[in-house]
This record gives C-alpha cells, structure tokens and sequence, in this order.
C-alpha cells in the first residue's frame, strides 16, 4: 500500500509540475531557449542544491521543490528494490494513454531524457502531454529490457533468443503492440559520452539543440495527425561544478537524475 501511495504521490507531483510550467510560460516574457535554461537551472538547484542562477521568479522555486521531492521519492524506492512493479504500472498506463484516441501513432524510444527536458516539452505543448515516470534501476540502460522481459503488457511479443535487445528492437516492439511506427532517438546520448562544456550557459547551449530538434520532429508528426510516445530508458546527471554530464548511480550517489526515465504521450 506504502508502495502505491508513492506512485500515486509522483504522479501527482508530476500533474503539479505540468500547472508550475504553464504559469511560469504565462508569466514570462522569454524565448524557448531562455526558458529551458531557466527550468534547467531549477531542475540542478532541486536536485543537486547549486544555484547557477538566481532563480528570480517563485514559480521556478516551486519547480526545484517538487523535483527535489520526487528524486528523493526515487531514490527511496530504488534502494527498496522497488522499481520492477513501478516500471511495469507507468508503461501500461502511458500506453493506454497513447492507445485511448484513434490517432494514428508513433513511437520515438530515447536514448537518455532529463526531467528538465521533459519540462520545456510541458513548455512547448502543455495540456497535450500526459506524462510518467519510471524508476530506473542504476541509472543506466536497463529500463527498456526489464520492460520487455518482465512487464506483462509486452511480455508476450519479446525475442526469446535476444539476451540483451537493442534500443531499436524495443522500439519496434513497443511499436508493434500499439500498430504504430517508430524510430530511435539518441542525440542527448551522444551529448551525455562526447561533448562537454565550460559553464551554464554553455550546458543550455549543448543540450538544447537536440532537445530543439525532439521539438520539431514531435510537432511534425503532431501536425501529420499522430499521437506520439516518448520512453525514455534513463536520465542524466550534471556535475553542478564542471557542468559535465553522465549517467549511473550507486547506493552511495544522493539523488539522481539518471534514475528518473520519462514516459509521455503528446497528442
């Protein structure tokens, strides 16, 4: 029962953010661009308890707070080992959301989301997007295999002779139980393993463009008439000091993002 009142908990959490986004959108006069590093500099001030800027307007406050609150709800459970029913419960509710239209619909499996980028997605689409959380075990890429092997909405569609299935295997299978198409997408990946940078303002510049990019495929397909289902295996983590990026965690990391993995739907 604990374990459901903290799921329900996150999600409600989650709605809350969703309402924090859309005031901070209306009352702020800013470009996509200002905004994401405003909600990114909220996101590292929750999380990792640095200020890389003053975080001038309440709303952004609110912001840090809630996403304090649901690393630390994360965290908890993750240390539980309670993450497999977590996974299983937010895939078959983002995929009865993405299946509850007629739309047509498309997949797009990501290699690394971070909450702050889920955020600016809230930002540019707002009450299309219905989104989840899943907890990932370590920080890395495991979400998506548990997923196929272990959750019994797909369960039934897996390779049996694949030990370790690939990204675009997932993808195709996720695809396949909802009739949809679907790519992989992992340009926040390769920012994660081959990029680095100097300061904040050179972190906004770094992750942006391949969150600009996510933007404009998902306003394509939206326009062509499609539902679209975004999973994510993992986040990422930002040393709030170098500013490099990285994904993983142990028992012994505090909070993390890389533990978070977003599930949405934009419609």
């Amino acid at each position: 029962m604990k374990f459901l009142y903290h799921y329900q908990l996150i999600n409600s959490m989650v709605d809350a953010l969703l309402k924090d986004v859309q005031e901070f959108k209306h009352l702020a006069n800013i470009n996509v661009k200002e905004a994401y590093g405003m909600l990114l500099a909220a996101t590292i001030n929750g999380v990792y308890g640095t200020e890389v800027m003053p975080l001038e307007n309440p709303i952004l406050n609110k912001i840090s707070e809630k996403t304090h609150r649901i690393c630390e709800i994360a965290v908890e459970k993750l240390n539980q080992g309670l993450y497999g029913f977590w996974i299983c419960e937010a895939l078959r509710e983002i995929i009865d959301m993405a299946t509850l239209h007629p739309n047509r619909r498309y997949v797009i499996i990501c290699d690394a989301l971070g909450i702050h980028d889920f955020l600016l997605l809230t930002y540019e689409f707002g009450g299309r997007v219905r989104p989840m959380f899943a907890i990932n075990p370590g920080g890395k890429t495991k979400t998506f295999e548990y997923m196929v092997k272990q959750c019994p909405i797909l369960r039934r569609t897996y390779i049996r002779e694949v030990d370790e299935p690939s990204l675009a295997l997932i993808a195709k299978i996720v695809a396949q139980h909802i009739g949809a198409s679907s790519e992989r997408y992992d340009d926040f990946d390769k920012c994660v393993h081959f990029t680095s940078t100097k300061d904040f303002r050179g972190l906004v510049t770094t992750l942006y463009r391949p969150l600009e990019k996510l933007l404009t495929k998902v306003k394509i397909y939206l326009n062509s008439g499609f539902t679209v289902l975004m999973l994510a295996d993992h986040g990422y983590d930002i040393n709030p000091i170098n500013f490099t990026l990285y994904h993983g965690w142990t028992s012994r990391a505090g909070l993390s993002l890389s533990i978070l993995a977003p599930l949405l739907v934009v419609r």
